[in-house]
């Protein structure tokens, strides 16, 4: 007999026990004692006894097993694609595309080429140029060139030629070509205007010594390589 029939069987046995007290209490047990029996059928089924070894007609390996959660089952289907994106792109005169509108309000696309990802300033007449502010290892902005990286390699274009931070490393940096300073505001940020590659601004970096910054080296791309014709458009939505 299992430990909860036991019980139940203990506690019919004191119940019936006590009937003979007086007729008040045999009435008492009574009730009590077909509550008891009302719980075993519920457990074990109508006719079934105190000394049943089933539960419901299952067996205790049955309901053991009933209660044992199965082994996991195999992924199913894959399920449809969602609705496409709803992302505006930037395309040439004849349909190809530029790269994704990233910025509205200043207009810039995100753009891969072979395994770098873009980011250019473009408008309707094209690529929108942007002279590059370039940094040095050298005080007197000669040598070797860097440009700041970011998330997106930042595309500062020239002519046909867009200028761009290769992997970024550490570099002490002592001066910095500024393309957008004037001869009167160059000088006094101590610079040196009228640099041999062009009318460039020369600002050495302030402490003299320099400062240590993550920098890339300065890369090019040919944007004629890329095929596109102005004027460019939006298209999406």
């Amino acid at each position: 007999m299992h430990a909860a029939h036991w019980m139940l069987a203990v506690a019919l046995s004191a119940a019936l026990g006590l009937a003979g007290a007086d007729p008040a209490s045999a009435q008492t047990c009574k009730r009590k004692s077909q509550k008891l029996l009302d719980k075993i059928k519920q457990c074990d089924g109508s006719g079934s006894g105190l000394d049943a070894n089933t539960l419901q007609g299952m067996s205790a390996e049955q309901l053991r097993a009933a209660q044992t959660p199965g082994p996991q089952g195999p992924p199913g289907p894959q399920g449809p694609a969602g609705p496409a994106g709803s992302s505006l792109r930037v395309v040439d005169s004849a349909g190809r595309e530029v790269g994704v509108l990233t910025d509205i309000d200043d207009e810039f696309v995100a753009r891969r080429v072979g395994d770098v990802l873009f980011a250019f300033e473009v408008s309707a007449d094209g690529f929108v140029e942007d002279k590059p502010l370039f940094r040095y290892e050298t005080s007197d902005c000669s040598g070797a060139r860097y440009l700041r990286p970011a998330l997106l390699r930042p595309a500062k274009v020239e002519g046909t030629t867009a200028h761009y931070p290769g992997d970024p490393i550490p570099v002490t940096i002592r001066s910095r070509r500024d393309p957008e300073l004037d001869e009167a505001t160059c000088a006094a940020e101590g610079g040196t205007f009228n640099l041999p590659e062009e009318d460039d601004c020369c600002v050495p970096v302030r402490p003299p010594l320099g400062r240590e910054e993550m920098v890339g080296p300065a890369t090019t791309l040919d944007l004629d390589t890329l095929g596109l014709v102005p004027p460019f458009r939006v298209e999406g939505l």
